[in-house]
């Protein structure tokens, strides 16, 4: 499995399949072709659909739509505080680029209606123009009248999102290829200059003025777990953004949902695979000899973490280790000879590693990390908190230093 997630997640396979999808389209003489799946209920999805039309009008690409709604508990685990953190990350987005923000939260009856009036209308050309205005309606405390359509579309084209490998909502595809709302813009606009595009970029980020955190005491704090590839990602980043600012940093593992019987089905898994691959090209970093640390793995890890919770620095070089060890490296946290390999890395010696995985203190600890996330309203990790701000996701990582440097002067300016 190392071996296959390694080549899935190379450069090379992702640029042979890029070239191979564009020589099948120039071959049988079609125009560049995007597809939607919007979701109406998402605000991500509201925040997309707000940009499309400068998109394809800089690109000169055909756009298909299809309405679904939103995914099943099976992928989405905590619907009520999903939506409630959705609205409130995505008001944030939406002033970094200067779109307009959603407010509330709607009811499920309420983007019901608009789902129905959306699937009625999938072939009107202006379908982004109403997908828009509902969305505000939606999103902004606007009246929406009840059984705006039928709907007839939407079971079907869950099938199809579903029949071409994904799940959620707020999804382009472009070439086979999945982008995942604003977030992933930059990539599709790579992607597209690599077929032709000369374009500019649809999406330019601005530099607004944040809320004051509040009190912070000098820390932030990072909740991660030894099996997320996102927290391989965004951990080095965290590290040089506590060290920029004079920040002290907690970093707090968690066990990870599916050890404590929540599942993961297979396209979840394989799309967090692969995203996590194309953003670790990006960000310059190793990835795909992955071993999945679940189980003992995990747990052998978070006893060491919690074995050198009062030596910062070789806990942090700890955390670096095991995480590129498990996605990058392909070394078993579960076995002795990984773990002490490992763990060797951060300066502990054999027999301090047996030392911690003797010592059950760590349990406690972890549930005290996941009592404090779920405090915070969150349940996904890498999740951060500095002051009052809380976000997740290693995609945020812009705005939480963005809303750092407005608040506190640099380390270096400090002593300058």
């Amino acid at each position: 499995m190392s071996v296959v997630s390694q080549y899935l997640t190379s450069d090379r396979f992702n640029r042979l399949h890029r070239r191979a999808a564009e020589a099948v389209r120039r071959v049988r003489g079609v125009r560049r072709s995007l597809t939607l799946f919007h979701d109406p209920g998402d605000p991500w999805s509201w925040l997309l659909v707000q940009v499309l039309p400068r998109l394809v009008e800089l690109h000169d690409i055909r756009l298909s739509v299809h309405t679904v709604t939103a995914p099943s508990d099976l992928y989405r685990h905590y619907p009520a505080q999903y939506l409630q953190y959705a609205v409130r990350d995505a008001a944030m987005v939406a002033r970094l680029y200067g779109l307009e923000a959603p407010r509330v939260v709607p009811g499920p009856g309420q983007i019901a209606s608009v789902a129905q009036e959306l699937a009625d209308h999938e072939h009107h050309d202006d379908y982004l123009k109403r997908a828009s205005y509902l969305g505000q309606a939606l999103f902004c405390g606007n009246s929406i009248p009840p059984a705006m359509g039928s709907g007839q579309r939407l079971e079907a084209n869950r099938r199809l999102l579903e029949q071409l490998g994904h799940y959620n909502g707020g999804m382009l595809n472009y070439g086979g290829e999945w982008f995942w709302g604003i977030d992933r813009l930059a990539l599709l606009e790579e992607h597209l200059a690599e077929s032709g595009s000369e374009a500019d970029s649809c999406l330019v980020p601005r530099d607004p003025v944040w809320d004051d955190p509040g009190a912070t005491d000098g820390t932030l704090t990072c909740f991660f777990s030894f099996r997320s590839p996102y927290s391989y990602l965004a951990m080095p980043r965290v590290h040089r953004i506590a060290q920029e600012y004079g920040l002290r940093l907690n970093a707090w593992p968690l066990i990870p949902a599916t050890q404590r019987g929540v599942a993961l089905p297979v396209r979840k898994k394989v799309y967090i695979v692969l995203d996590a691959g194309r953003e670790a090209r990006r960000l310059n970093l190793p990835f795909g000899r992955i071993v999945d640390p679940i189980g003992a793995g995990v747990e052998r890890a978070c006893a060491v973490s919690y074995a050198l919770r009062d030596a910062p620095d070789l806990q942090a070089q700890f955390h670096f280790a095991a995480l590129s060890a498990s996605f990058a490296r392909g070394i078993d946290l579960a076995s002795d000879e990984g773990l002490y390999r490992v763990a060797g890395e951060a300066g502990l010696d054999p027999s301090g590693v047996d030392d911690a995985l003797a010592d059950e203190g760590w349990r406690g600890w972890e549930e005290q990390n996941r009592a404090g996330l779920s405090g915070l309203g969150l349940w996904g990790v890498p999740s951060f908190r500095y002051g009052s701000c809380t976000l997740w996701g290693q995609d945020r990582l812009g705005i939480l230093e963005s809303i750092i440097r407005q608040h506190t002067a640099p380390q270096a300016l400090a002593h300058g």
